[in-house]
């Protein structure tokens, strides 16, 4: 029984030597990931971002010309419409 005794305190007083550099260890490996994952997110975000706003770009361009060649139309059939012969 002293022997189990001794083995368990002197793996115990190694585990609280080690214990520390483990732990800091662990959470510098915990911040990088985190680091690494909310860049990588960032980067996801910000191309998705211009694609929806070149996307946006061509439906507002495409938006602004159909408006344009509807005014265009009524202006023409309004025109056309007060002409006398009408």
């Amino acid at each position: 029984m002293p022997a189990a005794r001794q083995d368990y305190e002197a793996l115990n007083a190694q585990l609280l030597d080690e214990l520390p550099t483990m732990f800091r260890l662990a959470d510098s490996l915990f911040r990088d990931s985190v680091c690494s994952f909310l860049y990588a997110q960032k980067q996801f975000t910000d191309n998705i971002l211009k694609e929806m706003v070149a996307a946006g770009d061509k439906l507002v361009r495409s938006s602004v010309t159909l408006i344009f060649r509807i005014y265009k139309i009524v202006l023409c059939n309004q025109a056309v419409c007060s002409y006398p012969w009408w």
